[in-house]
């Protein structure tokens, strides 16, 4: 059975997503990484850059693209101070015991 059409999805999908996470990772870097020096970029299919706009939030307002968006909601979901990680049951719970994010993990 071939699977090109999977394993073209699969890869063009891993490079959007490392594009966007070595973009994100630009702010913490004293040396930016830009668009024309990454080596998730491609000339001759480019990935494009979608401006973010001012006023969408506090969590999202430091945000580059999704990735970072994606991260700020996960860190706010997660904040140490209104939720415990409980390592039996893979998760976060606040202190009502309700259940906030399950992890779960394959073997």
């Amino acid at each position: 059975m071939d699977l090109a059409g999977l394993k073209m999805w699969q890869e063009e999908l891993s490079r959007i997503v490392n594009y966007n996470i070595e973009q994100e990772c630009n702010r913490y870097l004293k040396k930016k990484v830009l668009d024309h020096d990454s080596v998730y970029q491609s000339k001759v299919v480019p990935i494009p850059r979608f401006n973010v706009p001012n006023n969408v939030g506090a969590i999202n307002s430091s945000a580059a693209n999704f990735m970072g968006r994606t991260l700020n909601c996960l860190l706010a979901l997660t904040d140490p101070t209104s939720t415990t990680f409980g390592p039996e049951a893979i998760g976060w719970f606040t202190q009502d015991g309700d259940e906030v994010i399950f992890a779960f993990t394959l073997i």
